[in-house]
């Protein structure tokens, strides 16, 4: 574990006792010195990165986990939102701004308004007749496929002017492609291409940069004889795909070459989900790798793997962001956990149950929007250690059973 900062904490005691003295000066002279004000602006910032710096160690005691609140309340819905489709991902467009995309192969955009617990939606932006296996976000725009390898794409710029104008966004017909047809993932690499990955394991690279005339530059298929499950994106380069086996296959996109660079034995049930644990400073260093009977573990970044505490049911989806994550499993259950020290742990105090979930995406840190066997929308929030104001209602001496936020 990380050392408490010591000599961060003898700073701001000795910028105190300076502050204090120039305060006692002032009051023999009866003016205040500009000194005074700098002193205290200086002991503010630092003040402000001791309390920062201690916030880990404050959320490692167990005083702290039994305050945890996990608060659920449902998303009042408005605008083309008359029956909610399940969904499948959703993609973040601005602050608050989402495309969301259904197992129905309909997409739309959406709107969140966090303060007042509402969703506006706006017009599916399929074209008629036309649904989509597949979205891709390609940096400036979106791509879409539909089950014939016909292309479909939208730029974010004119998704936001059509919402802005209160206008169903027109979408572009791009080109047909082989490897566009019976696609189970699309994923963004570098230098205007994506990576196409059929449901056989079939692996294209195809050029971009006419989104009228997809080329293919390299086609790979993968030796295994598993089916893919679960797939998680870590960047441009690395890619990483889960089977019934339990084993994960690290493939690495080099600018020329697709390669395989490691198979990761991970659990020994059959991999459900793998997703990116995003870290305090919202960085991505490790990867979580969801199984049956509870069984997970994490991928670090030298693919070693370190084998998570057995939990219950089938953990089939999470998500994370900003040093806060979600485990759900099929027996209505939600695991919290926190990062410490790029640490992740779960907090056993506040695991939820009945909580009937279907999909969940982390917003930040204390926001998740989710959606439940019903397809309504809730919001999640969090109240935990993520700000030096929260030490606020914090007391490490005192055995508070209330999570922060209520009272007995």
């Amino acid at each position: 574990m990380k050392q408490l900062p010591k000599t961060e904490a003898k700073q701001v005691i000795s910028q105190l006792e300076e502050l204090r003295q120039l305060l006692n000066d002032s009051l023999q002279t009866g003016t205040i010195d500009s000194s005074v004000l700098s002193s205290l602006k200086e002991l503010t910032t630092s003040n402000q990165a001791l309390l920062t710096d201690l916030l880990p160690f404050f959320r490692l005691t167990d005083t702290h986990k039994k305050q945890v609140g996990l608060h659920m309340s449902a998303v009042k819905t408005y605008g083309h939102m008359d029956v909610i489709p399940l969904i499948q991902q959703i993609f973040p467009i601005a602050e608050h701004s989402f495309l969301v995309h259904y197992f129905s192969g309909k997409v739309q955009w959406v709107n969140l308004n966090l303060e007042k617990n509402e969703l506006i939606a706006y017009p599916m932006i399929n074209p008629l007749a036309v649904n989509f296996t597949t979205v891709m976000d390609y940096g400036n725009s979106f791509l879409f496929l539909d089950s014939n390898g016909q292309s479909y794409y939208l730029t974010k710029q004119d998704l936001l002017a059509a919402e802005e104008m209160q206008q169903k966004p027109l979408l572009k017909q791009g080109g047909k492609s082989i490897a566009f047809k019976d696609n189970q993932w699309l994923l963004k690499l570098e230098h205007h291409q994506c990576l196409a990955i059929s449901k056989k394991g079939t692996l294209y690279r195809v050029n971009l940069t006419s989104l009228f005339n997809p080329v293919i530059l390299e086609t790979k298929q993968l030796d295994t004889p598993q089916p893919f499950l679960a797939i998680c994106q870590l960047n441009t380069h690395l890619l990483f795909l889960g089977n019934e086996k339990g084993k994960v296959i690290c493939i690495q996109c080099l600018p020329k070459k697709i390669r395989l660079r490691s198979t990761i034995p991970c659990l020994t049930t059959s991999v459900q989900k793998i997703m990116p644990l995003v870290g305090s400073n919202k960085l991505t260093r490790q990867l979580a790798v969801l199984g049956l009977n509870g069984e997970w573990a994490i991928i670090n970044p030298d693919l070693s793997v370190q084998p998570g505490q057995t939990l219950e049911g089938t953990l089939f989806t999470g998500s994370s962001a900003a040093g806060t994550a979600l485990f759900l499993n099929d027996l209505g259950q939600a695991y919290f956990l926190e990062e410490n020290f790029n640490q992740w742990e779960i907090n056993p105090y506040a695991t939820q149950s009945d909580w009937w979930l279907t999909y969940i995406i982390g917003l930040d840190a204390t926001h998740y929007l989710l959606q439940d066997v019903d397809n309504s929308f809730q919001l999640l929030r969090i109240q935990t250690l993520r700000h030096p104001q929260d030490l606020q209602q914090f007391n490490p001496y005192q055995k508070r059973e209330v999570p922060y936020g209520q009272t007995n």
